[in-house]
């Protein structure tokens, strides 16, 4: 099971359709952070460093790309009004703080490395893809 998660391919899938329904269903929160997921693992994807040394060094652009994922998610945390994004915003620091360790200890494992900076990801989608359930749910009750 750590496997199949462990997979790109499956956080890939996720994304699009959790992205999607939220994108389509949520509120303008969920929304916003659904369309900045798509952006911010595309260019995850286009910065990371070339396959013979990818993980074995701190991977600069996705450094960068989640610190701008990061101030998107805190700037969003302090004008929703929604509780659920503190949430995000908290998970989204752990992934970049857990960047910082390849400063200090150049030979970590690269698996250990992706695996640190890539396991956020997961109860991301997760929170999202509740958060946007919440919304449809307080719009049929509440109108």
């Amino acid at each position: 099971m750590v496997r199949f998660l462990a997979s790109p391919d499956v956080f890939v899938v996720l994304l699009l359709l959790i992205g999607l329904y939220a994108i389509v269903f949520g509120g303008s929160p969920e929304r916003i952070v659904g369309s900045v997921y798509y952006v911010a693992t595309f260019l995850s994807v286009e910065l990371t460093s070339r396959l013979a040394h990818r993980f074995s060094f701190m991977e600069a652009g996705i450094f960068v790309v989640d610190v701008m994922l990061l101030a998107c998610l805190f700037a969003l945390m302090l004008k929703a009004n929604r509780f659920w994004i503190i949430w995000i915003c908290s998970m989204q620091t752990i992934t970049v703080l857990s960047h910082l360790p390849m400063l200090f200890v150049p030979d970590l494992i690269p698996l250990a490395y992706r695996a640190v900076i890539t396991i956020w990801g997961y109860p991301m989608l997760a929170l999202l893809a509740v958060a946007t359930w919440r919304h449809r749910d307080r719009l049929r009750r509440y109108g």
